[in-house]
């Protein structure tokens, strides 16, 4: 399972850009992508190439994107906003965030091409409210980017990128607790390029995947075994015609590797290690990814494995790919993606729920708008909602709802709509967050005509819920029409002059009786099958115009 993901890639031969994501489930259960923060709340203004999540459930990511002060940072997501980490260290953070990775006893470091004062890049790490050059100040001798920062089990820290040894080779290094020092021993490294990806498994063997190639000119995967690198497969087997950009393992401990892998049909695959060879994922020549790159992927728990990158859907959209064992899939529903950039980079986290992050934006394409984490929610928040309607009164529409269940719930966004599809937050309530509770609202700036409501859930890990869609009918008070009596028991007389059809609504916006006539003055409406409580009235004239009332019904 992959709680953080950092891989990248800034050099003359290549560019790869990992993201990570947030987006949210519907009231029905069915998970969907959705914008972590709120739709078009992001000031994120520039690519997002990293993300990670901890045990606590906080949301980290940085990447291109920059503070008041024109410096890169590293962005946290506390369950109800985003915030920066700060830096008083001028010197910190001046160019790209490649990885960000928190570790198990909530440190944080972030790596990428950001230099120290003495021209080094660095790994950083967060101490107290600030962050300091990991190691000591100034003290780093890398000579290139940090794309990949992994710990073991015993806690030793490994940083793998574009930095090279003494004779130019690019290598892993390992900090033992008092000091870097290169894997496998000084200057003995042979890997020519960057190093994309790095993973250290649970037995403490250390993969690394990248731009290096074998003898062969062949791109390959090298496992350190505690005590010498080899190449996965033996040497000069493999056949990977592209660079290695992610890599990944699931519960199970296989070993998963994408990036610029192409079959004989072109198209961009996902390879597994089954023990003895690699083999693409859904069997040889059987990948429809329609571009030359998948910059990442990642497991769950359950085995699932996802892939996202250049390759797009029927709509043009890129997409974030589900292999559920037997076959692939556009996760959440063919062309359903909106994505209108590359996928940089995936994660899952402890709850199985999906986050990524890239080039994509909010808005109307990747020219405009701010990149943004999207998130997709596969266990539902723990909130039932028993009910929800909407009343119409005078100038204003109130809603009220009401929860059966909540837990750690932070607040609910009110949005409201004048076509049903198209919604835009009016209001905030903050959650009680426990129990069971009731709610209200008021809406006083409704829009004559109907007006459609829904409720934004959001859980105090930023991801959301929808509840079902309620509306109002709101007509100008100038227009409203006298009925008697009112309150009514059997049969109501509407007042007015050529009234060619008459709605009754309810308290939800279901529409419980349409009568529609020719050209009638005071017409009369039955109301002794409707249910005790309160209505509205929809009358429309010959002449189109529109006026309405209050209807209370009593038995």
């Amino acid at each position: 399972m992959n709680h953080f993901k950092c891989t990248g890639l800034k050099s003359i031969t290549i560019f790869v850009s990992i993201l990570c994501f947030l987006f949210l489930s519907s009231s029905t259960i069915n998970a969907q992508w959705s914008e972590l923060g709120g739709s078009n709340t992001s000031t994120f203004n520039g690519g997002i190439l990293c993300t990670a999540t901890d045990a606590n459930g906080n949301v980290f990511a940085a990447g291109k994107f920059v503070d008041n002060n024109n410096k890169e940072y590293v962005a946290q997501w506390n369950g109800n906003h985003w915030t920066e980490i700060k830096n008083t260290d001028t010197a910190a953070f001046n160019d790209w965030i490649f990885c960000v990775m928190p570790d198990n006893s909530g440190n944080l470091y972030a790596g990428g091409d950001f230099k120290n004062k003495n021209g080094k890049n660095y790994i950083a790490m967060l101490q107290g409210n600030n962050w300091g050059e990991f190691g000591g100040k100034n003290s780093s001798t890398f000579n290139g980017g940090i794309y990949n920062i992994a710990k073991d089990a015993k806690g030793n820290l490994y940083a793998a990128g574009y930095f090279s040894n003494d004779s130019g080779k690019v290598y892993v290094a390992k900090w033992d607790g008092s000091s870097w020092s290169e894997l496998g021993g000084k200057n003995t490294s042979t890997f020519m390029y960057s190093i994309n990806s790095l993973i250290v498994d649970t037995n403490g063997n250390v993969f690394a995947g990248g731009a290096f190639r074998n003898s062969k000119n062949t791109v390959y995967v090298a496992k350190w075994d505690g005590a010498s690198w080899s190449e996965l497969g033996g040497n000069n087997t493999s056949t990977f015609t592209g660079d290695i950009y992610s890599m990944a393992k699931d519960a199970n401990g296989n070993l998963y590797v994408a990036g610029g892998l192409t079959n004989a049909n072109g198209n961009a695959y996902v390879a597994k290690w089954n023990g003895k060879t690699w083999v693409e994922v859904g069997g040889t020549n059987t990948s429809t990814f329609n571009s030359f790159e998948i910059n990442s992927i990642a497991t769950d728990s359950k085995g699932n494995l996802y892939a996202g990158g250049a390759f797009r859907n029927g709509n043009g959209n890129e997409y974030v790919a589900k292999w559920n064992g037997k076959a692939w899939s556009e996760l959440g529903g063919d062309n359903t993606s909106t994505f209108n950039w590359g996928i940089n980079c995936i994660t899952t986290d402890a709850n199985d729920n999906l986050y990524t992050g890239g080039d994509f934006t909010n808005g109307t394409s990747p020219f405009n708008g701010n990149n943004f984490i999207a998130a997709y929610i596969t266990n539902p928040l723990p909130i039932q909602l028993a009910s929800i309607i909407a009343i119409q009164a005078n100038k204003s529409v109130a809603l009220n709802w009401h929860t059966t269940t909540e837990l750690n719930t932070a607040n609910f966004i009110i949005q409201h709509s004048t076509d049903g599809s198209s919604f835009t937050d009016i209001g905030t309530v903050k959650a009680i967050g426990s129990g069971a509770n009731n709610y209200s609202f008021t809406d006083t700036h409704p829009a004559n005509g109907t007006n459609f409501y829904r409720l934004q859930m959001v859980d105090k890990n930023g991801a959301v819920v929808y509840s079902k869609v309620v509306s109002a009918e709101l007509v100008d008070v100038r227009d409203e029409i006298v009925v008697v009596p009112n309150p009514v028991k059997s049969v109501a007389t509407i007042k007015g002059n050529h009234i060619a059809l008459v709605q009754v609504i309810d308290n939800i916006g279901r529409v419980v009786e349409n009568v529609s006539l020719k050209d009638v003055t005071n017409p009369t409406l039955s109301v002794g099958g409707l249910p005790t409580g309160v209505y509205h009235l929809r009358v429309q004239t010959t002449d189109g115009k529109v006026s309405g009332a209050t209807l209370f019904v009593s038995h």
